[in-house]
């Protein structure tokens, strides 16, 4: 979940969907505990924008009449209640905001290996942060408090350990190595 404000948080669920289905994000007011769906279908973590009341998520593109695994970024403002598409292709999942609100950090998939991508606010400007070619998995990146450094779950084989990579893709290196299965 992340919170909107102190009396509210937006958060993802499966309601009345198995739980291989699609989700849908809600929005939940913590004083009356009424819930309101904001998006439907989406397949993705939320992250909101600092000092704005706007959402982005990936969700399956609307335009993929094979329902191939194509996701992509979308923002959500919730003062019109309407999403605009950022992304266009990407493969794009588990959007991070920057502190700033500058910056949005996801993974994406191609050819069994995931990665980790950077794009301005707007969607535009797409760099590659990692080069992992041999069928590397990337989870939830997150950026640093001071927007300089995102630190993500990384699993090569049979462990998953938590990395880091500069914003400008330099400096990739496993912060926790130890053969366990650590969590982000």
């Amino acid at each position: 979940p992340v919170f909107i404000d102190n009396t509210k948080i937006a958060y993802i669920s499966n309601k009345e969907n198995d739980y291989f289905g699609l989700s849908s994000i809600y929005l939940l007011d913590l004083k009356t505990k009424k819930e309101k769906l904001l998006v439907p279908q989406v397949r993705s973590t939320i992250s909101k924008i600092p000092g704005e009341n706007k959402l982005v998520y990936a969700k399956l593109s609307d335009d993929n009449p094979r329902w191939n695994n194509i996701h992509d970024l979308y923002v959500y403002d919730m003062n019109t209640g309407k999403s605009k598409r950022l992304t266009f292709g990407l493969r794009a999942n588990n959007p991070s905001v920057s502190p700033d609100g500058e910056k949005i950090v996801f993974l994406f998939q191609r050819d069994g290996t995931t990665n980790i991508g950077i794009v301005n606010i707007d969607g535009k400007g797409f760099k590659q942060l990692t080069l992992f070619n041999s069928g590397e998995q990337v989870y939830n990146p997150k950026f640093s408090p001071d927007g300089s450094f995102i630190v993500f779950g990384y699993s090569l084989k049979n462990t998953r350990e938590i990395a880091k990579v500069n914003i400008d893709g330099s400096d990739f290196s496993i912060l926790i190595h130890n053969g366990y299965d650590n969590r982000d």
